[in-house]
């Protein structure tokens, strides 16, 4: 992607030709996400953690702390399914713009296997 101009960012870290399909606009719900397993190279559940930091730092910034407290503490050593529907929950909980960057989250987890072997393979 050498032209910056034709290029968008859709989540963090990834960015795509704005004339091509945008990946973001095909995930699903986390539960259903971890739900489905992957593959044996992936480990989703593993992914939960950094997703649930990006979630309570961005609730924390803007100021839904109790949200995010509350977030923390339904999922303090919960089953990987249970963590996911929590953040589920949590995006029928919030205004749009905030769903839409949790939505960002979701998708970076989602396509993190992706990101990665295509780093793999730039270099």
């Amino acid at each position: 992607m050498e032209n910056e101009d034709k290029v968008v960012r859709v989540a963090p870290q990834i960015k795509v030709e704005k004339e091509k399909e945008n990946p973001c606009a095909a995930i699903r719900g986390m539960k259903e996400w971890i739900e489905d397993g992957g593959d044996e190279s992936e480990c989703r559940p593993c992914l939960l953690a950094p997703v649930l930091r990006w979630y309570r730092d961005e609730l924390q910034q803007r100021g839904l702390n109790e949200l995010a407290h509350e977030m923390e503490m339904a999922i303090e050593g919960a089953d990987p399914l249970v963590i996911a529907e929590k953040f589920d929950d949590i995006k029928n909980k919030v205004p749009d713009d905030i769903k839409e960057r949790l939505k960002e989250f979701d998708c970076a987890a989602q396509l993190y296997k992706e990101i990665e072997e295509t780093k793999t393979n730039e270099q």
